[in-house]
């Protein structure tokens, strides 16, 4: 029996926010050149209200011919408190507020496949790791920066978290004609996880029948 194709919208085709974001995302329709970018302001950050980013992700999801463009491509500006609204990104943001605020995406579990930090990224799949520093560093090889090493207990919560993310990420793209295994594996393997993305695909069925019957804005598990 063939899997139902229908799309299973985290937000109506016309809904109040779809309405609201339209004029975003024709912009890159538009513009083949603009890179995907989402501001974040102080009392956002301040508060981790990530409300905003997520809205337009879930409109994103109309917009299929977008998103090999917004998979590991947006591009998060932080407005700085100190610095008369000065634009900082990347490693110059890595401090306590902007690493929970990241990890705060993960209310929608597909967030971490769309930024494209690696830092930010990485904030969103261990930010608390990180905070409660549950690992050692090793230095890359001809490369700045470092690699984490975790014990198998964080390894095994990592793997938990991206199944998840995973699963999302699939019934975000299912209808669309849009395959995002690229783009999940390269996470996965970036976090050197033995996850394989057939083993997701193997839940997708039951995630459709489960979420046929849900209209809260968010994709359920069971």
């Amino acid at each position: 029996m063939s899997i139902d194709q229908r799309r299973i919208f985290l937000t109506p085709p016309d809904g109040a926010l779809h309405i609201r974001y339209k004029s975003y995302y024709e912009r890159f329709l538009l513009d083949p050149g603009a890179i995907p970018t989402m501001f974040v302001m102080v009392e956002q950050l301040t508060k981790l209200d990530v409300t905003q980013v997520l809205d337009k992700l879930s409109v994103l999801q109309h917009y299929p011919s977008l998103y090999e463009r917004f998979f590991h491509g947006v591009e998060f500006r932080f407005e700085g408190p100190r610095r008369n609204g000065q634009v900082l990104v990347g490693q110059q943001v890595a401090n306590l507020p902007v690493i929970l605020w990241m990890q705060s995406l993960v209310s929608f579990p597909a967030a971490p496949f769309f930024v494209k930090d690696e830092d930010l990224q990485a904030f969103t799949v261990a930010g608390d790791v990180m905070l409660k520093q549950q690992f050692k560093v090793k230095p890359i090889p001809g490369k700045p920066g470092f690699s984490m090493i975790v014990d198998g207990d964080i390894m095994n919560m990592f793997t938990e978290r991206l199944t998840l993310s995973a699963r999302s990420m699939q019934l975000f793209c299912h209808g669309s004609g849009i395959d995002p295994e690229s783009a999940v594996d390269r996470l996965l393997i970036r976090m050197r996880l033995k996850l394989q993305y057939e083993m997701v695909k193997e839940v997708l069925e039951t995630d459709i029948a489960w979420n046929r019957s849900s209209e809260n804005g968010k994709f359920q598990f069971n």
